[in-house]
């Protein structure tokens, strides 16, 4: 991790791995009366396959129903991490009936974590949302980057 770019702005610029996944279906699953059970536990599966890396491996941000997620270094060890929580996601989030489809990439971005919000923007993300956005399948492939 690097200094912060502006003295007090908090965004910090990383190279790494980013995954971005596709909840499937969201409409449906929150129109449905469990859907507080169910959002539960899509959280929780992000949550503990994030925390299974290890502390400081990880980070991720869940906004309804897409989650990004980054490594915060670019290292095989870290791409090994983001594999392996996204296919912890995919393969728990199946169990409970929830499609997840997503790309993960590699490249510079920045990010920031302030008290009332977080900022994650950047080429690796983009391309993620792209290949993920062109895939008709459920699962999480690879980008270009990543090789």
């Amino acid at each position: 991790m690097s200094a912060p770019l502006a003295p007090g702005s908090g965004i910090e610029p990383y190279t790494g791995y980013v995954a971005f996944l596709d909840v499937l279906g969201f409409r449906e699953l929150v129109g449905r009366p469990d859907s507080q059970d169910r959002l539960t536990q899509y959280i929780g599966s992000v949550d503990r396959a994030i925390q299974a890396a290890g502390p400081e491996v990880l980070q991720y941000v869940v906004f309804s129903d897409s989650v990004v997620i980054n490594s915060r270094a670019g290292g095989l060890g870290q791409l090994e991490a983001i594999l392996r929580a996204c296919s912890t996601i995919f393969r728990e989030l199946l169990r409970s009936r929830i499609p997840v489809r997503g790309a993960i990439a590699h490249g510079s971005f920045l990010r920031s974590n302030q008290p009332n919000g977080t900022f994650v923007a950047g080429r690796p993300i983009v391309q993620a949302y792209d290949y993920q956005e062109r895939q008709n399948w459920v699962g999480i492939m690879l980008a270009p980057s990543v090789f």
